[in-house]
């Protein structure tokens, strides 16, 4: 697998700002550099057994109407290769912690 993973997804009915609220009480010693305004979050994941860290930007986006998506990318520090997936884990991780959305991409 390649060094980063992104995807997107759409909360129906879901406040913006309760799912960057999920994210500091959930991530809160991790980010690195938040806009509440712009909705991006920045997120530093540690070193495992399978990785050197990684980074993951998170955006989130009032849609028409009363639907939230969010843009959820996580990439790899210094490896070119994402040995057992774990960009893929971090971004599912934190698509669940938001809760039940519609995958768009």
């Amino acid at each position: 697998m390649f060094a980063s993973y992104e995807s997107s997804f759409l909360y129906e009915g879901v406040n913006p700002q309760d799912l960057i609220d999920k994210c500091k009480k959930n991530y809160g010693s991790s980010i690195l550099k938040m806009d509440e305004g712009k909705g991006e979050i920045r997120l530093k994941r540690g070193i495992s057994w399978l990785s050197w860290g990684e980074r993951v930007n998170i955006k989130i986006e009032q849609d028409a109407g009363n639907s939230t998506v969010v843009h959820i990318k996580s990439k790899c520090l210094f490896q070119l290769f994402d040995f057992g997936g774990v960009n893929r884990k971090n971004v599912l991780a934190i698509a669940k912690l938001f809760g039940r959305g519609i995958v768009i991409t």
